[in-house]
C-alpha cells in the first residue's frame, strides 16, 4: 500500500505505461479511433479488356476427363496478375521449372487473406503460361501483381506447345470440404471470375474489426 503523496511502485507505473501504449498503438493520429485494417483486393487474372474471354466450361470434356477450371483466351505475351495477395508454391507435379506434362509451364500460388469467396491457403493454378515464371517458391506478391504470360505451352516434353489458341487455364483448390465440387478439391473458377469482370475487373473487401 502507498499514500496518495508517495511515488507509486515500479511494477504499477510499467504496467500503467504498457496499456497506454497499447491502445494508442490502436488510435489514429488524426481522429483518435482505431486505425481501419487495409481493404484486401481480389482482380480478374488478366488486363480488364480480356474479362470476356472465358466461358462457364467447368466440366467440359477433355482428355484427361472433366476440365477442372476456367479457360480465359488472349494474345500470347498478354500479363497474367495474382487474384489476390498469395505467396508461391511449388506444384506438386510440375518441375523446378514449373512444367507439367499436361499444363505445360505453370504457377502456383496461396491466397494470404479471406478475400470475398476466396479464403487463406486456397490454392490458385495458371496453367500454360509463355514461359517459366521468374519467381520462385516462398516469394509473396500482391494482387494484381505479374506472375507469368499467357501462352499455350504442354502436352508434352518442356517447351512443347498445344495446337489450340493460346489462353491461361485457371485452377481454384480449396481446403474447405463444403466448397469442393471435384475429388481433387477444385472448385469452379466461373463464379469469382464473373463477380470480378462485373465489377470493372476488380473488388475489395474490408476485414471486420481494427485487428483482423
Amino acid at each position: 500500500m502507498y499514500s496518495p503523496k508517495q511515488k507509486p511502485p515500479r511494477r504499477t507505473l510499467i504496467l500503467v505505461l504498457g496499456l497506454i501504449l497499447m491502445l494508442s498503438a490502436g488510435c489514429s493520429a488524426a481522429g483518435g479511433g482505431f486505425l481501419e485494417p487495409e481493404p484486401r483486393k481480389a482482380v480478374f487474372p488478366l488486363p480488364e479488356q480480356y474479362t470476356g474471354g472465358y466461358t462457364d466450361d467447368w466440366g467440359a470434356t477433355r482428355p484427361q476427363g472433366g476440365h477442372e477450371g476456367t479457360d480465359i483466351f488472349a494474345p500470347r505475351g498478354t500479363p497474367v496478375r495474382s487474384i489476390t495477395a498469395s505467396t508461391v508454391v511449388d506444384g506438386e507435379e510440375s518441375s523446378e521449372a514449373g512444367w507439367n506434362t499436361l499444363g505445360g509451364y505453370t504457377v502456383n500460388v496461396r491466397a494470404a487473406n479471406d478475400v470475398g469467396p476466396v479464403e487463406r491457403g486456397d490454392l490458385f493454378y495458371y496453367a500454360h503460361l509463355r514461359r517459366s515464371t521468374a519467381l520462385e517458391p516462398g516469394d509473396e506478391v500482391e494482387a494484381g501483381d505479374k506472375l507469368g504470360e499467357v501462352g499455350s505451352t504442354g502436352g508434352g516434353p518442356p517447351g512443347t506447345r498445344e495446337a489450340g489458341p493460346p489462353h491461361l487455364h485457371l485452377g481454384w483448390y480449396t481446403a474447405s470440404e463444403p466448397d469442393q465440387q471435384a475429388e481433387s478439391g477444385a472448385r469452379n473458377p466461373y463464379p469469382l471470375l464473373e463477380r470480378l469482370r462485373l465489377n470493372g475487373g476488380s473488388f475489395t473487401v474490408q476485414p471486420e474489426g481494427p485487428f483482423s
